[in-house]
């Protein structure tokens, strides 16, 4: 298997563990509602993901794997006014959880408005294991993606970030090292952020994201992210479980871990029972890139 195919089936486990306590900022909760997540567990009644079951994908998945059919259908170089019209088509027979990003989106949409919401959420980084990839213009196209419906410069800044660092991989690079050349050319914001994550290292995991902040905001979701990834850049498993652990948008980092540490160990490290209560991980293995 391919390191970018290894990316892009990380991704969805990253999603598909994280569809039970996603959006349970209570860690206390998840905790007894769930005990020691040690894999994929379905959704409680009285959370965003009631009508799905154990195995299936948070709306983010979902719409990676949309993503996925329709760069695989049309064959070519992503087009954001063409990709809205589909999108707009397929939400209307979706009936999974639409989230704030997604309403304004269509809402513009039909107003003949072709561009994306404003949110700063790291959900719109969904673009990036999937146009990594299936897209030969991989870089162009996900930054496309990401504004088609996430129309922040955080959000694009973090979707950019991500590529260059999966190219360090590509190489060889470990992520620790890799992180630290990255931040320089991003040394604004994202690198205060790693440098963040860095000086909190050793600091308790679920303690370490409340102080980060569990929501979906890009800055509080990537500096989770980054540090669960570099506490755990030698342990995928370990990274993805404390993830789900931590609460909030749980599913957008997972996503994200998912994509880096799938690239950098491949996913033959996790559990084969992982992927076998997954639903759809038949079909997604099955996704080849053509062209």
């Amino acid at each position: 298997m391919t390191i970018k195919k290894d990316a892009f089936l990380g991704a969805f486990i990253g999603d598909a563990l994280a569809l039970g306590p996603h959006w349970i900022y209570d860690t206390d909760k998840i905790k007894q509602s769930f005990g020691e997540i040690k894999g994929i567990v379905g959704p409680l009644e009285d959370t965003f993901h009631k009508t799905k079951e154990k195995g299936e994908f948070t709306h983010y998945g979902d719409q990676m794997l949309m993503l996925a059919e329709y760069i695989i259908d049309t064959k070519k170089d992503f087009n954001q006014e063409d990709f809205l019209n589909f999108y707009s088509d397929w939400m209307e027979e979706y009936d999974g959880y639409l989230d704030h990003a997604t309403k304004e989106t269509l809402n513009n949409i039909k107003n003949n408005s072709y561009k994306g919401s404003d949110s700063e959420e790291l959900a719109g980084i969904i673009s990036v294991p999937v146009m990594y990839f299936l897209s030969n213009n991989y870089k162009s196209d996900a930054v496309k993606r990401t504004s088609a419906t996430h129309d922040s410069s955080i959000v694009i800044k973090i979707t950019e970030f991500i590529l260059d660092l999966l190219e360090l991989i590509e190489k060889g690079k470990k992520i620790n090292e890799s992180v630290d050349v990255l931040k320089e050319k991003y040394s604004s914001i994202l690198g205060q952020l790693i440098d963040q994550a860095k000086e909190n290292i050793d600091n308790e995991p679920i303690k370490a994201i409340k102080a980060f902040g569990q929501m979906c905001n890009g800055e509080n979701a990537f500096l989770s992210s980054m540090y669960l990834i570099l506490k755990y850049q030698d342990d995928f498993e370990k990274a993805l479980l404390t993830n789900v652990q931590a609460g909030g948008d749980s599913a957008a980092r997972g996503i994200m871990i998912g994509t880096i540490l799938g690239a950098y160990h491949g996913i033959d490290v996790l559990p084969d029972e992982w992927k076998e209560d997954m639903q759809y991980f038949k079909k997604i293995s099955s996704i080849k890139k053509t062209g």
